[in-house]
Parts: C-alpha cells; sequence; structure tokens
C-alpha cells in the first residue's frame, strides 16, 4: 500500500505538469501523454483505495469494483485520443465554440452588409489553426467589393482570434428568397365576377 500511494502520488505530478505544458503551447501528442499518465497515476490511486477497502473492512469485491472503474477510465481516455488523432488525420477541426465565435463576429462587424455566414471550416496547423469561411452576398455586387470585404472579414477574425493565423473567406451568390408563382392568366375573383355577371 506505501508502495501504491507513493507511485500513485509521483505518477499524477509529473502528469498534470505534462498537461500544464501541453496546455500552454496545445500539442495533441503532449496532452494525450499527460492524459495517459493521468490515467496511470488515478488508477494507482483507485488502486490503493480498493486495496484499502478490502484489506481493512473486508469487502473483498472492492478489488474487481477498482479494476472495473480503471478499466472504464482506460477506455475513455482511448476514444477521446482516437477521434482527436483522427479528425487532425482527415484535416478537420471540430470546436463549436470558437466556430460560433467567428460567426457571430462576422454577422455583428458586417451586419449592415445584405451577407450572410454559410459555414465555417477550422483546419489545425501545429500550434495554429486556419479557418474556411463561406459566405453568401449579393449577386449583382462588383468583384472589387467583394474582394474588399473578403479582405475586412478576414482581418476582424484575425484580430478577434489570434490563434487563427489564416483566414479564407469563399463568397457565393446570396439565394434570392422563394417566389410564389404567379397566375398571370387568371383575372382576380372580382373582375372574374364581373364579368360572368349577365348585367
Amino acid at each position: 500500500m506505501v508502495v501504491l500511494g507513493a507511485a500513485g502520488a509521483v505518477s499524477l505530478h509529473r502528469a498534470f505538469q505534462m498537461k500544464k505544458i501541453a496546455d500552454k503551447y496545445d500539442i495533441l501528442s503532449l496532452k494525450t501523454d499527460a492524459k495517459n499518465s493521468i490515467k496511470d497515476g488515478s488508477a494507482s490511486v483507485i488502486g490503493f483505495f480498493s486495496v484499502f477497502v478490502a484489506s481493512q473492512f473486508g469487502f473483498i469485491q472492492a478489488d474487481a469494483i477498482g479494476g472495473m472503474i480503471i478499466a472504464g477510465y482506460i477506455f475513455s481516455v482511448s476514444y477521446v485520443s482516437l477521434k482527436r488523432s483522427s479528425l487532425i488525420l482527415v484535416d478537420s477541426w471540430q470546436n463549436p465554440k470558437v466556430t460560433d465565435i467567428v460567426r457571430k463576429t462576422i454577422e455583428e462587424k458586417f451586419g449592415y452588409e445584405p451577407m450572410k455566414v454559410r459555414s465555417v471550416l477550422l483546419r489545425p496547423t501545429g500550434i495554429v489553426s486556419q479557418a474556411e469561411v463561406h459566405i453568401e452576398v449579393d449577386g449583382s455586387k462588383p468583384l472589387t467589393e467583394v474582394e474588399s470585404l473578403s479582405s475586412e472579414i478576414a482581418m476582424e477574425v484575425r484580430s478577434k482570434i489570434p490563434t487563427i493565423a489564416r483566414v479564407s473567406v469563399v463568397p457565393h451568390s446570396l439565394r434570392p428568397p422563394p417566389t410564389t408563382p404567379s397566375k398571370a392568366g387568371t383575372p382576380s375573383r372580382k373582375w372574374s365576377g364581373m364579368f360572368s355577371s349577365k348585367k
């Protein structure tokens, strides 16, 4: 039990120091290693309490319960690490918070323009990231104005979120609102009643 307690304390201290460095530089490999170290330290602590309860209170099932808790934690850490690594391999980054910030920044700053943010795509590039913003603008707007608007949007997003190093703005023609089909050949009820009257 002394060995379990000492190993758990040293492992947790090392793991939290590693997590602090990983969060500072936003490195996925270090974050994964830190989570793995936290898992190891937590396993030692859980093992310590499992052995303590089983030996001191006679509850021998505590050892099996501790093992199930450790197995569940290992599975959760592996799942999260595999998911994030897979997203990086397919050149994608799911961060709804950053996506909402980019969308709100554009809509609040350029609300005077007849424009709509269609989608925001994020890609990690080392310790920084890239953003691809698809917007819908008026199709009759001159190309020079569209380019100027795209440059202003890119500068505004980069100033708002410094971790986004490159912003690509892809303009699309604003979709016209749906119109109801006109009944050109059908007279109105008033005129049809007038012409159909015998008088």
